[in-house]
Parts: C-alpha cells; sequence; structure tokens
C-alpha cells in the first residue's frame, strides 16, 4: 500500500512538473530580421559556462552534501548541467550501515534543461543524484530569490528523494546565494541550509 501511494506521488509530482511548462506555453522566438551581421550572428551563438559549488548541511541527519557542476548554456533558454556530489555519512549513521568507517557516497548528474515564461521557469531532467528525476525551478520578480523543487529516485533513503528549497543571492554583483529549505521529505525529513557559489568562465 505505502509502495502504490509512493508511485502515485511520483506520477502526480511528474504531472505537476509538465503541466507547470505547458501552462506558459512553448517558448516564442523574438522576431528578428532576416538578415544579420557576422558580429551579431556570433554573439547570438556565444556559449555561457558556468562553474558551481553547492554545500548544503542537514540538520536532522547530522551530515553535509557537497556537489560541484558545470553549467553549460548554448542559449538563453535551455541549458546542459554536469556535476558530482559527495555525501559524508562518517559523523552520523542515518541509513543505519553496520560499518560506518569513512564511508562517503559519490553520486552524478547529467541534467537538460528548458527555460519558459521570461526564463523566470525552469524544467530539468535527467539524472539528479545518480538517480532519475525532475526538477522545478521558478526565480521570484525581485530576480534574486528562486523557489526549487526537485525528486529523484533514491537507493540509500526512500524509493523517491524529494527536495525543496530557498535560493537568495546575497550580492549584487556576484553569483552568492544562501540555501535553506527541507529534504528527503518522504522519508526522513530534514531541514537544510548552506551556501552555493557560481563562476562564470565564458559568456
Amino acid at each position: 500500500m505505502k509502495s502504490l501511494f509512493r508511485v502515485g506521488l511520483i506520477a502526480v509530482l511528474t504531472g505537476i512538473c509538465f503541466s507547470l511548462v505547458y501552462a506558459g506555453g512553448l517558448p516564442k522566438k523574438s522576431s528578428q530580421p532576416q538578415e544579420k551581421t557576422q558580429v551579431k550572428q556570433i554573439s547570438e551563438d556565444a556559449t555561457g559556462v558556468w562553474i558551481g559549488d553547492e554545500s548544503v548541511w542537514s540538520f536532522r541527519n547530522r551530515m553535509p552534501r557537497t556537489k560541484v557542476y558545470a553549467r553549460v548554456e548554448p542559449s538563453e533558454d535551455r541549458y546542459y548541467l554536469i556535476g558530482i556530489s559527495k555525501i559524508d555519512l562518517k559523523a552520523s549513521n542515518p541509513y543505519k550501515r553496520k560499518d560506518r568507517r569513512n564511508v562517503q557516497y559519490l553520486e552524478y548528474d547529467a541534467q537538460l534543461a528548458s527555460k519558459y515564461l521570461n526564463n523566470t521557469l525552469t524544467l530539468r531532467g535527467g539524472m539528479i543524484n545518480s538517480g532519475a528525476g525532475l526538477g522545478v525551478d521558478y526565480m521570484l520578480p525581485d530576480e534574486k530569490t528562486s523557489i526549487t523543487v526537485e525528486g529523484h529516485s533514491a537507493v540509500y533513503s526512500s524509493p523517491f528523494f524529494l527536495r525543496t528549497n530557498l535560493s537568495y543571492k546575497i550580492w549584487e554583483d556576484k553569483d552568492y546565494y544562501i540555501i535553506a529549505g527541507a529534504e528527503d521529505m518522504l522519508d526522513k525529513l530534514s531541514l537544510i541550509a548552506g551556501i552555493k557559489i557560481e563562476y562564470g568562465l565564458a559568456r
């Protein structure tokens, strides 16, 4: 019965993600003259590359999760993300392992993302923390605060790992953020807090 509930919840979350996207319609291309100078064409085709580091602390499980990632933006309305995360279980034993000596997990990300509603809504999909998952990011009108909801299959906790958080940009000219939220909401609910830093390599 419990597994049926989780399967149903996963289906509902997936439906919500796609409903949010199609509610705003497909991204519209702005009307542009057919003839473009070579300089303008090169500028529009320029690729943005970002390197990021995100580190959050789980208060219930008393353990950190650190993710390093690269985000490639071939255009304004889509990007690709690859990353690797490390979970350190030496300080606690939230998943009741018998042997805790120097236990660390590595998890991987490989995501595709598209932006909608004037780039305020982002839908992501692919591999999230080594599991199949979906994510939604929404940027508030202040352009400093974003809301994230993401879920993915998981092998070390519940069958489905659900996380939500707020991210707030604390520096006007730098991509420095503070993060607060909750994770593992279907199994071992824990509050999380941390920081995220991004650097642009090319734009």
